[in-house]
């Protein structure tokens, strides 16, 4: 009896967690592309004085995505903004070259498992990743 109760707890959590976790992985919808855009053009006008933009195409497939590219490049001292968009691959980020350079935003991006302009993840680091955030990646 006791097998059961916790079979059945499993079996609730799953069905529940399940639908969330997948509409947070693929929540891609043409108005989040508009905003992705406008987000992407907004940085690239907005530029400060001391600080310089970047564009490079960075692999992904999600939401899950999106958030973990962000995520490290923000993590980095000397980002102004970023923005990944989902539909186009590519990341537009603001940042004080003072601080790092597009080759460093490259790296820690390639750290969590997304290839990155000219810069690799390693094969362990994308293995790492979620099944929905794994994408066919070009043979270098």
């Amino acid at each position: 009896m006791k097998y059961l109760k916790i079979s059945l707890a499993v079996l609730v959590v799953a069905l529940f967690a399940t639908p969330a976790f997948s509409q947070s992985c693929h929540s891609n919808n043409a108005k989040a592309g508009e905003t992705e855009a406008a987000s992407s053009a907004s940085i690239l006008e907005n530029v400060p004085t001391d600080f310089e933009a970047g564009q490079f195409i960075v692999g992904g497939e999600c939401g899950m995505c999106k958030r973990t590219i962000e995520g490290a490049v923000n993590s980095l001292t000397g980002i102004q903004a970023v923005n990944w968009d989902v539909e186009s691959k590519m990341l537009t980020v603001s940042y004080n070259p003072k601080a790092l350079t597009v080759q460093t935003i490259q790296e820690k991006i390639a750290s969590v498992g997304y290839d990155a302009g000219t810069v690799r993840a390693t094969d362990e680091a994308y293995n790492n990743l979620h099944g929905c955030c794994q994408y066919e990646r070009v043979k270098l």
